[in-house]
């Protein structure tokens, strides 16, 4: 803390789509974000609480539901 605000906001420079992943009940890390950047576009989230650790495949999976809809 505090948060790189600029660094982030460079980072998603041309961005048009974010997906926020985290291992958690509620999707603190996502209010944190929005409560300290601006997030381009479209914002899908994807949280599960533990203890069993979500899979590249679960996040591969994901990604392709998302671009069909």
């Amino acid at each position: 803390s505090p948060p790189p605000v600029d660094k982030l906001a460079e980072a998603l420079q041309g961005v048009t789509s974010v997906l926020i992943i985290e291992q958690c009940h509620t999707p603190q890390f996502y209010r944190y974000l929005r409560a300290h950047f601006e997030l381009p576009g479209q914002v899908e989230l994807f949280h599960r609480a533990g203890p069993l650790l979500i899979r590249p495949g679960e996040i591969v999976e994901k990604i392709k539901q998302w671009s069909a809809s």
